[in-house]
């Protein structure tokens, strides 16, 4: 059985996080949303969630930051349908919970298995 892929206990609380050791420092997310993000150079190559979105522009841009990571450790954990599908086709690898053919929020079936714990 594989370990539990965890969020990184240093994520701001709430829906978006990064899993942790899975980030490969390669700064594509970082440059979509530096103010929501951790800067790679203070945290020896790690990136998390040092703030969570609020505004609209702040999601969207986390967002992208999503979208952009090479490695999918860059995840959202919420149940907001508008934010699911701006991921798009993404949703399935990055997103804890899908919407379904009729608009209801449905668990990602092949999300990682999660655990809090440090």
């Amino acid at each position: 059985m594989e370990a539990p892929v965890r969020r990184d206990p240093r994520n701001a609380p709430g829906p978006f996080y990064v899993l942790a050791g899975t980030c490969l420092a390669c700064g594509m997310p970082e440059r979509e949303a530096p103010d929501l993000l951790a800067n790679l150079e203070q945290t020896n190559g790690d990136t998390y969630f040092v703030k969570q979105p609020q505004t609209k522009d702040e999601i969207q841009r986390a967002c992208r930051a999503m979208l952009v990571c090479c490695t999918d450790a860059l995840r959202y954990g919420g149940t907001d349908p508008e934010i699911i599908r701006s991921i798009g086709k993404h949703a399935k690898r990055s997103c804890d919970h899908l919407v379904d053919e009729i608009g209801s929020v449905i668990d990602n079936p092949d999300r990682p298995i999660t655990s809090t714990s440090v």
